[in-house]
């Protein structure tokens, strides 16, 4: 767990709320200052003046990219070998890949053209809280080559990370509980 100094974790929690408000028709819970208040209050851990953070990675993927004409043939594979069926398997249209997660490898599939900009990218990080890894991110030294953005599976980010290792971080809308392997 990451101790967020406390200006930084309430300008998140106040982003936060914002957005939930912006989606929210009952929008009464969120104006009411008593209840922002608690919400902010019991996050913060008062002897050191901080607020804690969820933010965990659940799970490193392996990134295989393998041609597109051989792609239902190797996903099969790896279901069969690892005996679980495929988490997520799914076409990518804008960038012409076909995607696939089984255990902890994902499969991109695509031409040698649509993986070429995919390849320098050597895992995928699964994590709670894209946006407080995004804030946090920098301080350690990595850079946000590009921020967050919707996906079809929730939100990712591209970041290197200081020893110029290249990683997809990935906050997936529904969460698989399966994929909640790091403790």
């Amino acid at each position: 767990m990451y101790l967020l100094p406390f200006g930084q974790r309430a300008a998140l929690c106040h982003e936060r709320m914002l957005k939930m408000k912006a989606r929210s028709s009952t929008t009464q819970q969120y104006n009411n200052p008593e209840i922002i208040s608690f919400n902010i209050w019991l996050l913060i851990d008062l002897p050191g003046g901080t607020l804690m953070s969820q933010m965990k990675i659940l799970n490193i993927l392996t990134r295989l990219c393998i041609p597109v004409n051989v792609f239902d043939e190797t996903v099969q594979f790896y279901q069969d070998l690892l005996g679980q069926s495929a988490r997520l398997n799914f076409d990518y249209p804008e960038y012409d890949l076909k995607l696939a997660q089984t255990g902890a490898l994902l499969l991109i599939g695509g031409t040698a053209e649509s993986l070429a900009p995919f390849r320098s990218t050597q895992a995928t990080f699964l994590v709670s809280c894209i946006h407080e890894w995004e804030a946090y991110l920098p301080s350690a030294g990595a850079v946000i080559l590009k921020p967050v953005k919707e996906v079809p599976t929730g939100w990712n980010m591209l970041v290197r990370h200081p020893d110029g290792m290249q990683v997809e971080y990935v906050e997936h809308r529904t969460k698989n509980p399966a994929d909640n392997v790091l403790l």
